[in-house]
Order: C-alpha cells, then structure tokens, then sequence
C-alpha cells in the first residue's frame, strides 16, 4: 500500500488529517478557492438572518418538509432550501410558497448563498464544512445517513424542524469554534 500512495497529501487544516490515517506525510495548507470566495463576502452580504438548508440530490422531499417545519416554527426567521444540482430544476417546478418565510435558493455560488446565512443546516452536504468558520453556523439534520457518513463530525446536531427552531432560539451557545482547526489561512505562503 504504502509503494501506491504519495508521499504527502496536501490538507485544508489539521482537522483533516486527523480524518485520513494512512502512512504519508500531512501538510496543512489551506483552500485557495474558499479563501478568495471568502474575500468577496462584504460586497456579497445581505440580511445575514437566513436559515439555510441544503439539499443532498435525493431526498428532496425530506428537506422541503423540513424547511416547511422550520419556517412554520420561526415565522420571523427567513428559510432558504438550496437544492444540490441534481435537484435544482425540479425543486424550482415544484416550489409553491405557500409561506411567506421559505424560499428556494437558485444562486450558481454557493458562497454568495453563504453569505446571507446565519445558520446552514444539512445532512450529508461539504457545504456544512465549507461555511465552518464563518459567521453562518453549521448544523447536521440528525439521521442514519448523517451518522453514517459523518461519524465524527464537529458541529451540532438537530433531529427535525422543532429542535432546529429551538437551536436558532437559544443562539449560539452550543457551538464550538473550528475555523482554525478545518481552514488554515494563508495558503500562498
């Protein structure tokens, strides 16, 4: 095994590398593309208050359910469904708002979807760490496909749309901060 792998793997923060054990060396570097996205952010930024969901292509249903939920239980809080690629065109076709407070994100970049959050909620999505670090918090729809692909996930979970409104509700006293373990800066250095 070790003749095939390389010699060093390149990572986004020490985080990372506590994720991969194989007999190479690590090398924290950061991620050039989320640095520069993150650069842009102050001409980019709108309310900053919106519950941002994203979808993971196959359960649609699932989450405009719980974006339904969540915006039912937080009437004054924004709720924004951004579909994963694969679902996008059918989620817009099929999008009735019925509440005033759910809308669906159609933005290409994600990072701009970011920079209006104030929270970003998803069960199997990068996007969740991705956003880490940033003003938006990141939270894990609790579920078996969530335990099952992220075991050892640093960030909070909720189990449907009562227990997301109850977290938005409280703030953020149940986060700890991992920017600097998941996004180390100064790549070009």
């Amino acid at each position: 095994l070790r003749r095939v792998l390389p010699s060093t793997i390149l990572l986004y923060g020490d985080w990372w590398g506590t994720q991969i054990n194989l007999p190479i060396n690590k090398l924290v570097i950061g991620n050039p593309h989320r640095e520069a996205a993150l650069h842009q952010w102050p001409s980019q930024q709108r309310d900053g208050g919106t519950i941002l969901v994203l979808g993971d292509g196959i359960d649609t249903a699932f989450y405009e359910e719980f974006c339904a939920g969540v915006a039912m239980a937080l009437p004054e809080q924004q709720v924004v469904f951004r579909p994963h690629p694969l679902e996008r065109e059918q989620a817009c076709l099929r999008h009735q708002r019925q509440l005033p407070n759910y809308e669906i994100d159609v933005s290409p970049d994600i990072y701009v979807s970011f920079a209006r959050a104030a929270w970003v909620a998803a069960e199997v999505s990068t996007g969740l760490f991705e956003v880490a670090g940033t003003r938006a918090k990141p939270v894990v729809i609790d579920s078996k496909k969530s335990r099952f692909n992220f075991p050892d996930d640093p960030f909070p979970r909720v189990e449907g749309p009562e227990a997301m409104a109850a977290l938005v509700r409280d703030g953020h006293s149940r986060f700890r901060e991992v920017k600097h373990e998941l996004w180390a800066v100064g790549w070009r250095d």
